[in-house]
């Protein structure tokens, strides 16, 4: 199992909305030199990466507690948001190439096409219902307050 720290929002029926506890990378985040992840945040901004997660054990909203995901859904998800996209696109291509009998401007009107449908297959597949519970993840266990790593939100 994958685990990662969390901090339970809010509790409904038999689950939770957690947030991902953040911990900085390395001691040179926020200085001027180092291996740039503190840059890229302050360029893109971190978002908060709220999640709902099955809550077996009673969590309450503030709780910091350890989220796992089976090593087999994360591999799964990852196959879908990349693979999919690349082969649509990769079958857009080849059938805009042949219906266009070679011509550039087909191919790349397959290729846009194509990924555009990987993109929105992926998008309508991930929602809601078709997320299978086996994927969802799951709160295994409560932290004792010794055991918790600072947190920082911005």
């Amino acid at each position: 199992m994958i685990e990662e720290q969390a901090v339970v929002l809010t509790v409904y029926d038999d689950a939770a909305e957690l947030e991902v506890v953040r911990s900085k990378a390395c001691s040179l985040c926020g200085q001027s030199r180092g291996c740039g992840v503190a840059l890229f945040g302050r360029l893109f901004r971190h978002h908060r990466r709220v999640f709902s997660a099955s809550n077996t054990i009673g969590a309450q909203p503030g709780d910091h507690v350890m989220v796992a995901v089976a090593p087999q859904a994360l591999l799964v998800g990852a196959l879908k948001v990349y693979a999919v996209p690349l082969l649509s696109l990769l079958l857009g291509s080849a059938v805009g190439s042949v219906l266009g009998a070679g011509a550039d401007l087909h191919a790349v009107l397959g290729t846009v096409a194509g990924l555009a449908l990987g993109m929105l297959w992926v998008r309508l597949h991930s929602m809601g219902a078709s997320v299978q519970f086996a994927a969802r993840p799951q709160i295994v266990r409560l932290l004792p307050a010794e055991a918790v790593h600072a947190i920082h939100f911005k």
